[in-house]
């Protein structure tokens, strides 16, 4: 038996045997993949904040016909006729997608793995038309693509880079490698027209998408290659692609051309916002393992993009998808192998003048080092991770079997070129390990029930039970949200990012209501080391914005999260004579959501003794005075097992305005502890609301 297979390895299948074993692997492949994409995507993984707030763009568009962003720009900018920002073009497809089957979270996941899958099966496709590896050698470099740990993560979450990534890919390689298989000539026509669409949507929707149109162009300094390839003379081929480039270009050009002065005014602006970011990403990057410990040796800037380069090697965000994976440093090593691979490939095709191989694997080459370089120039930030990591794992993979193929052919000993096959071999199957535990991880979670975070299905549904009840989502309430609350307002909604943290409008004196996450807006209030004076200042500035907006409100209701005590959100309302009864809506474990009415019971001052309460549920706003950096609001009580029940909560400069929740259950008549722990502030409580919720 093993002699038997050890001589297919060196020999290969017969024909018929092969084809039908390559098939079968290629297909149940592409089924483990979409496995790993689809299930529990509403579930995994933990929602983004990008995520959170770019689902006001495609929910906008279903509910209001509109190509609006209030959620950050509501009336800045001339957002009032159509958003600055993000470019217009952005979310095309995604707003088309959701036209046809309505709007939610998990729907919009579900879109992002359909484009992921799409992705990978063309890559396939790819594979098999353009290269000279063996059937085993595609399937295993079609493993590392689709089974990678960023590419898992970017098939079930929602930013720009899912349709971006698409576009970029249809356009630049697939429809191409497509072209080269028709024998039609109009149709030949017609798909490099859609490949110039392509790559224009892409080019529009982000700056990153440009670098599929600029590397996209190498393809077309083979004439002769492709005059055999599609009929046509470089001009026309030229003449195609720029009349689809065109073509998408024009709603991106109508939406710069309406109104040049405003658009030039917000670019300063922007520009102004990415360079604060960057001063704090490249700090906080520089500090970030493994590169941090060459801090000194290197500048921050250096060594923030190595570390956003070396976040391209593997994902983990709240340690999904693969918590505390053993072989993690093995799946950074296989990136930084092929990284090199790819860089030394380049650098022989230089000195070769780009004669060696095909232009196929030049083009991967150039857009994996293209993403690279493109990376260094913007701003530090790792979540565009998966254009680097797609094309470095595609072009490393190919690049490692032609070499194991020339070592081969030279007079090297044979044992290197089957140790050189062994590691390619080893490092697809890591991968394929990696991508088991991932499923494994995932089986668990719904065999247990066990799921680490609420849904954000779930925080849109108590947003908005909570704001019907309320009656803030009507189409007339000014209401005021942060980046990721905005499901709370109506069609009339006006953004707190916009107007206390940026300041680009004044706060409207008769809003109707405000809706946050406390933990995120209380951090537009932090005070962190780099902070120079004039930011100081300014955030100053912010807070008395924001306590300008509240003050005439009263707390009107509270998101509490069974997941996490710090996830909860705040409803100011504007009182229509006495302020309404507190209501509070609970993210439960079971992924419900349950509406209570708090009443109030009692108000504490005095913390040096337990406060004794009856058996029941309550919610507990702590309000607290002075300086507060990095301190805790604690809860202390003893379980009926005897165990004792410590419930906490982050605390931001936010809570000396607006209170901070917690939730607590008692089983039977006790004392609680109410308290601080203290970190470096000097804050102290002022006092603690204790609210009852009706059963």
């Amino acid at each position: 038996m093993v002699r038997e297979l050890l001589w297919h390895w060196r020999n290969g299948l017969p024909a018929g045997r092969m084809e039908k074993a390559w098939w079968a692997l290629t297909f149940t492949l592409l089924a483990f993949v979409a496995w790993s994409y689809f299930f529990q995507i509403k579930n995994f993984p933990h929602p983004h904040g990008d995520e959170s707030s770019l689902l006001n763009i495609p929910y906008r568009f279903c509910e209001y016909g509109d190509a609006g962003y209030p959620a950050v720009y509501a009336h800045s900018f001339g957002a009032e006729k159509i958003r600055p920002y993000p470019p217009v073009a952005a979310f095309t497809m995604r707003n088309a997608y959701h036209a046809v089957v309505g709007f939610s979270p998990l729907k919009s996941r579900v879109f992002s793995a359909l484009l992921m899958l799409t992705v990978v099966g063309s890559a396939g496709v790819f594979l098999w038309r353009t290269t000279d590896l063996t059937a085993w050698q595609r399937w295993l470099v079609l493993c590392q693509v689709g089974l990678a740990s960023v590419m898992i993560y970017t098939a079930r979450s929602m930013r720009f880079e899912q349709e971006v990534l698409f576009a970029g890919w249809i356009g630049a390689v697939f429809l191409p490698v497509l072209i080269s298989w028709v024998t039609v000539g109009w149709i030949r026509c017609l798909l490099w027209v859609v490949a110039g669409a392509a790559l224009g949507l892409a080019g529009t929707s982000h700056p990153f998408g440009l670098i599929f149109g600029i590397v996209g162009v190498w393809l077309l300094v083979f004439p002769s290659y492709w005059h055999q390839q599609d009929g046509l003379r470089l001009w026309q081929r030229l003449g195609l692609l720029g009349l689809g480039m065109v073509l998408a270009g024009i709603p991106t050009f109508l939406w710069v051309a309406a109104d040049w002065d405003t658009f030039v005014a917000f670019s300063r602006a922007h520009k102004k916002l990415y360079a604060d970011q960057e001063r704090l990403l490249t700090d906080w990057y520089a500090g970030m393992p493994p590169w941090n410990r060459l801090r000194g040796v290197l500048s921050d800037t250096v060594l923030a993009h190595l570390t956003v380069l070396h976040h391209a090697s593997y994902e983990d965000f709240f340690n999904y998808p693969v918590p505390a994976y053993r072989f993690r440093l093995v799946l950074h090593t296989i990136f930084y192998v092929q990284l090199l691979l790819v860089l030394g490939y380049f650098l022989y095709s230089v000195r070769r003048l780009f004669q060696n191989g095909n232009p196929w694997l030049h083009l991967l080459v150039w857009f994996a080092l293209g993403f690279i370089a493109f990376g260094i120039w913007y701003p530090p930030i790792h979540t565009y991770k998966i254009y680097t990591s797609f094309f470095v794992n595609l072009a490393g993979g190919m690049i490692a079997w032609r070499l194991v193929a020339w070592l081969r052919q030279t007079a090297v000993p044979q044992a290197l070129s089957v140790g050189m096959a062994s590691a390619c071999v080893a490092a697809s199957f890591v991968v394929l390990h990696y991508a088991a535990m991932h499923a494994v991880h995932l089986s668990r979670s719904y065999r247990d029930g066990a799921y680490p975070h609420a849904t954000l299905d779930q925080e849109y549904a108590a947003l908005k039970e909570i704001s019907d009840h309320l009656e803030l989502r009507h189409d007339d309430r000014i209401v005021y949200t942060y980046v990721e609350s905005w499901i709370a307002a109506g069609k009339n909604a006006h953004s707190l990012w916009e107007s206390v943290n940026q300041g680009y409008v004044e706060p409207k004196s008769n809003a109707d209501g405000a809706v946050f996450k406390n933990l995120n807006v209380g951090l537009i209030f932090r005070p962190v080391p780099t902070d120079t004076p004039e930011i100081s200042a300014r955030r100053v500035q912010k807070f008395e914005r924001l306590s300008g907006l509240v003050s005439p409100m009263c707390l009107g209701g509270v998101v509490l999260n069974d997941f996490n005590a710090d996830g909860a959100y705040s409803f100011y309302v504007r009182p229509d004579g006495a302020p309404p009864p507190l209501v509070v809506a609970r993210m439960l474990r079971n992924q419900q959501v349950v509406l209570h009415k708090a009443v109030f019971e009692k108000e504490v001052r005095n913390f040096h003794e337990p406060v004794s309460l009856a058996p029941g549920r309550y919610v507990l706003l702590a309000w607290v005075q002075g300086t507060v950096r990095d301190d805790l609001f604690e809860v202390k009580y003893t379980m009926p097992s005897g165990a004792v029940q410590n419930t906490s909560v982050f605390l931001t400069p936010l809570c000396t305005l607006v209170p901070a929740p917690v939730y607590v259950e008692i089983d039977r008549t006790q004392p609680v502890h109410i308290g601080l722990k203290m970190a470096q502030g000097s804050c102290s409580l002022a006092k603690v609301g204790v609210l009852r919720l009706d059963p």
